[in-house]
């Protein structure tokens, strides 16, 4: 790290940069903003001599960090009980930690914070435990002397304060992660994967929002937002408890480049603007692809990643996202049925050689998007017509499986219409679709036995039309 002063239009600027190696070139990276020379001179007789003093101790630290020392008494010998297993193979992991310059950070965004522990050392524990020993922030601390460097000054209660410390940090500390990764690893944002999550946590009771008089959730005295997070929703294992949602961005390598959480019973679909908007702001403003399944396949995220797209030369993001086939309308099941499609062949994982087939065509698309206009708070709607591009594939691979998963509900919904007792609205999940004139009690949840219950062949016909067919769609 040095001390590089910039003039510009007459004022001097002190920034803090380091020299990085990058495709086998000497590079400069800025580090740090000090500000201006003529303001620091009020606090220092000669800034320029006491920053430097300061880069110089900077380096010297970040060097005696990277060391991992061990001493060895090759003398000495165990006692009765004695534990004295470390672990030395987080050596990897720490240079990984220094090299993304984590350790930095969080001293950056501790100054002047009066913790009386080290947030950082914290930071490092939870990270290495995490990775290592995958465990509850008690167990992570109750085995902090596993390693070999010294983890301690620090309670358990310390553990849990500084969680609302990164928690305060953690769009910064992305954004810090991006671009530190770029020297150890390269980063691709021709395309990003886009995916949502949620964790359930095993509570009697969702959480309850405090509101104001708009409506607004506030925290309990009344001031400022304070949005609950642990709401009941669609959890990934059909459980009841009450779940936070997650949802990630990660590049066209399958590295994460944005995070975030939101309350259980909020929609996934309006969650992926604000990861985006953030990564275009933050990180990067060149086109990038966005890919994601059907669940995020709206109209307005369509019209969000690329407005009408009728430029000759459009600079809006592109998309790629899966939708259902058999939910579809007429016109586009009889496109996917009829014609010719390409055939090319791919080998799959184990060299086997597989025939893919494929067609495409751009469809003039009208799509019916949310407006707020100007001056009203309440949303419109407008419709707008998309060129899109319409992809289908067929894989006999995937036909064959989706012949043995109905297989398989065909057979339970048999065994439903024969035995209805045995069944609720949940145990009968997949199966109660091909069944006529199934109802359930909304109390119970049992089936309603007024209504003869018959197998839906007709449905059972029309789904295996379009066995093996997948279907994307994008610009």
């Amino acid at each position: 790290m040095f001390l590089k002063p910039i003039t510009i239009k007459g004022v001097t600027r002190l920034y803090f940069y380091e020299s990085y190696y990058k495709d086998g070139k000497v590079r400069q990276r800025l580090v740090e903003t000090i500000g201006r020379l003529d303001e620091l001179l009020k606090s220092y007789d000669d800034p320029i001599a006491h920053f430097k003093k300061v880069a110089e101790e900077r380096t010297a630290q970040k060097n005696e960090s990277k060391a991992l020392t061990i001493t060895i008494n090759c003398e000495a010998a165990l006692e009765p009980d004695e534990d004295n297993l470390k672990n030395a193979g987080y050596g990897i992991i720490k240079d990984l930690y220094l090299k993304l310059e984590l350790d930095k950070f969080w001293r950056w965004k501790s100054r002047g914070r009066r913790f009386g522990y080290n947030a950082e050392q914290i930071f490092r524990l939870l990270v290495m435990s995490r990775t290592l020993y995958p465990g509850s922030k008690k167990a992570a601390y109750d085995n902090k002397d596993i390693f070999f460097e010294k983890m301690d000054g620090f309670s358990l209660d310390d553990v849990y304060h500084t969680l609302d410390f990164i928690c305060e940090h953690q769009e910064a500390l992305q954004k810090w992660i991006f671009t530190h990764s770029e020297k150890i690893v390269e980063r691709d944002l021709s395309a990003a994967y886009f995916d949502c999550t949620n964790y359930y946590f095993d509570i009697a009771r969702p959480d309850m929002d405090t509101l104001n008089d708009e409506g607004q959730p506030v925290d309990k005295d009344g001031n400022g937002t304070d949005k609950k997070y642990r709401k009941r929703g669609p959890e990934k294992n059909r459980r009841p408890d009450p779940i936070v949602g997650m949802g990630l961005l990660t590049d066209r390598n399958g590295i994460p480049l944005a995070y975030d959480l939101f309350p259980g019973n909020e929609s996934e679909k309006v969650h992926m603007r604000p990861i985006i908007s953030r990564v275009k702001e933050e990180y990067t403003d060149s086109r990038i692809i966005f890919v994601a399944d059907r669940g995020l396949n709206t109209a307005d995220n369509i019209y969000f990643l690329n407005g009408d797209n009728k430029g000759e030369t459009n600079k809006r993001d592109g998309y790629v996202y899966g939708q259902s086939i058999r939910g579809a309308d007429a016109e586009f099941k009889e496109w996917v049925l009829s014609g010719r499609y390409k055939k090319k062949d791919l080998l799959d994982d184990d060299g086997n050689k597989i025939t893919f087939i494929h067609k495409s065509r751009i469809y003039p698309k009208k799509i019916e998007v949310n407006v707020t206009k100007p001056g009203k708070k309440k949303k419109g709607k407008k419709t707008v017509s998309i060129d899109q591009k319409q992809m289908a594939y067929y894989s006999e691979k995937y036909a064959r499986k989706q012949r043995s998963d109905r297989a398989v509900m065909v057979e339970r919904a048999k065994d439903l219409i024969r035995s209805p007792k045995k069944y609720d609205r949940v145990t009968s999940a997949g199966s109660a679709s091909y069944v006529k004139n199934i109802a359930f009690d909304k109390t119970t949840g049992e089936v309603i036995l007024d209504k003869m219950l018959e197998l839906d062949m007709e449905k059972i016909l029309e789904e295996a039309k379009y066995d093996g067919f997948h279907f994307r769609q994008g610009v």
